[in-house]
Order: C-alpha cells, then structure tokens, then sequence
C-alpha cells in the first residue's frame, strides 16, 4: 500500500533587517466577526507589541507589552510600517485616556 504524505522542510536563511522593523499579525475571525490584530516594533534590544481586539463597537481590548527582542516576526508575510504601527498606537493611547 503507498500513501501520500506532505513533507514540510525547515530552511534557515541570513537576512538584511533594519531597525526599528514593524510587523502586523492578523488573527481575525471573520466566521465570528472578531478582529484581532498585533502590531509590533522589534529594535535591537525589545520588542513592543500592540494586541487590539475587537468585538462590537462597544467591545474593545487593548494589550500593550514590552519584552526583550524576539525574532519570530521577520518573515515577509508579517512585514509592516511605522505609519501602521504608529496608527494603532494612537487607537490604545486614545483607548487608555478614557478610562
């Protein structure tokens, strides 16, 4: 008997990054009408993250994090802009003034 199976192969490659570098992870749920997006900043040394969801109008979170730097955002497909990322940051700072 044969069987078809997928194989997925790590590669690691060098590439050219400049800092800051900005990076947007859509996990939206469009079946249930959730967005939810992290924006984040990686410098040398931290990386600032932006979590926003949003639920309803009325149902908005926010989380704000600050770490040492990671290096898992480097792919293309995450690969954002400082206009992006300095946009969300001014959704939370108004976000946070409220309360």
């Amino acid at each position: 008997m044969k069987v078809e199976i997928t194989k997925q192969i790590e590669v690691k490659e060098i590439i050219e990054i400049d800092f800051p570098y900005y990076y947007k992870h859509d996990l939206t749920d469009y079946e249930y009408e959730n967005t939810c997006v992290i924006y984040g900043k990686i410098t040398e040394s931290e990386e600032v993250t932006i979590h926003e969801k949003i639920r309803s109008k009325n149902n908005v979170i926010y989380e704000i994090e600050k770490d040492s730097r990671s290096d898992s955002y480097f792919a293309e497909k995450y690969k954002s802009t400082e206009e992006e990322y300095n946009k969300a940051r001014e959704r939370a700072k108004r976000f946070f003034n409220v309360l």
